[in-house]
């Protein structure tokens, strides 16, 4: 449905980002974080390009 017609990254990626970028955070943090976007995000919306996402794919 989505054709990723864009530049800009994917939900996963952004998250994936952040989680790289966190400052001096525990090992149970990151393991909780990348849990998280395994079980709930990746598969859901993480293709998504970011500037594609709206409501409608949050409200379903």
């Amino acid at each position: 449905m989505l054709a990723n017609q864009t530049k800009a990254p994917t939900v996963a990626a952004v998250i994936q980002e952040h989680i790289d970028l966190l400052v001096r955070p525990s090992v149970g943090t990151v393991h909780t974080y990348q849990t998280m976007l395994k079980l709930h995000i990746a598969d859901v919306i993480g293709h998504i390009p970011v500037d594609k996402l709206d409501y409608r794919h949050l409200t379903y």
